[in-house]
């Protein structure tokens, strides 16, 4: 594996990218975002001199505190992720911080509030411009870095289990790599909405966040295999996969009538560890993705479905529950904030190996 880590000398403003020994890109300047290259490993990360200038109508300039990293953003930054192709390009979703600026029209926030939530990519960044109807106020509870690890999860978790999945009190629901950002977001949930939560993780250390976030049982697939050890659960109303062509078979496999396997990503079409793409590994997992036929899912009454969470960006009526249910979720007094592992803005690099390495637990979460 490649190591890259960044020096930072805050006298010059200069970042040196170190990469096996060898300096990569230096920038100067006084506000920057990290971009990616071009697509591949983890050394086409780079820092450069970013203004966005002002705030344009429905607006609000954030100085940025901190962003939080999904697996979506390794996806953009070795160049598979659909909604970008134009490179260079400045990933990300989640972002906290403090309001510098109001674009015109602007009625929900003012100058000085420390806001929380979610731009279209463009977030690993000092300044962001972002759509007021996205942001909110930052629980007294949490500091910028806890709150940068909650929009994209959290949402992403609800809507796999609400607006999708229809997900009713009472029903069982597996979840799949359940000590991860999303995992963790969807116990909880389940925990709330009175759902009985099953998960699968990898490692045993994954096991205790998860039952504490509210999954009544789980299982470690480095201990055995995860489907023998749950055959004494029988079948579940709703699987939550992110993993891809290695659980959905198993994944729709356990569900019951009306069972509904929602997919939202595909981890394990990528190398654990490693940095940069496999392509003949990853040709042979896309044959071997499971393809569903819609005569066994009508005699069998059960449903799949698949989303990508970008496009609730363009849903308003959807933003706006999306919006209200997280600010509900984060002012109960049950509501649990979860682990942050959190890296300096210039050691990015060292972020996306945490993520990719597959040992994390919870959110990663660049401090700037």
């Amino acid at each position: 594996m490649s190591v890259v880590r960044s020096v930072y000398d805050e006298g010059t403003r200069t970042l040196f990218n170190v990469t096996d020994g060898g300096l990569r890109r230096q920038v100067q300047g006084n506000m920057r975002r990290i971009i990616v290259t071009k697509p591949g490993g983890r050394k086409r990360l780079r820092i450069e001199d970013h203004d966005p200038g002002p705030p344009g109508p429905g607006e609000v300039r954030v100085r940025v505190g901190a962003i939080g990293i999904n697996y979506a953003d390794i996806a953009v930054r070795l160049g598979i992720y659909d909604a970008v192709r134009d490179y260079p390009t400045c990933p990300g979703f989640d972002i906290a911080g403090r309001v510098e600026s109001l674009g015109e029209g602007v009625t929900a926030h003012q100058e000085g509030d420390e806001v929380f939530g979610a731009v279209r990519f463009g977030a690993y960044s000092e300044i962001v411009n972002a759509s007021e109807d996205m942001l909110w106020k930052v629980p007294d509870k949490l500091d910028l870095a806890e709150a940068a690890a909650l929009p994209v999860n959290y949402v992403t978790a609800w809507y796999a289990l609400f607006p999708l999945a229809g997900a009713r009190e009472g029903e069982k629901v597996l979840i799949h790599s359940a000590a991860g950002g999303v995992g963790l977001a969807a116990a909880q949930l389940c925990r709330i909405h009175g759902l009985d939560a099953v998960g699968i993780v990898g490692g045993g250390h994954k096991i205790e966040p998860a039952t504490t976030f509210g999954c009544r049982r789980v299982v470690a697939s480095s201990q055995d295999d995860p489907w023998v050890q749950l055959k004494d659960e029988g079948e579940f109303d709703i699987v939550l996969d992110a993993n891809g062509y290695s659980t959905l078979r198993n994944s729709y496999g356990v569900l019951g009538p009306r069972g509904r396997l929602v997919s939202y990503g595909f981890a394990s079409m990528l190398n654990r560890g490693r940095d940069r793409l496999n392509w003949p590994a990853l040709a042979w997992r896309w044959l071997r993705t499971p393809r569903f036929n819609p005569i066994d899912m009508v005699m069998q009454n059960r449903t799949v479905i698949g989303f990508n969470l970008v496009h609730l960006f363009r849903e308003e009526t959807l933003r706006d529950e999306a919006g209200q249910r997280l600010t509900e979720i984060l002012h109960r007094e049950d509501f649990m904030v979860p682990p942050v592992t959190r890296f300096a803005f210039e050691d990015v690099a060292a972020a996306h190996a945490w993520i990719e390495s597959g040992d994390s637990v919870g959110k990663a979460v660049l401090e700037v």
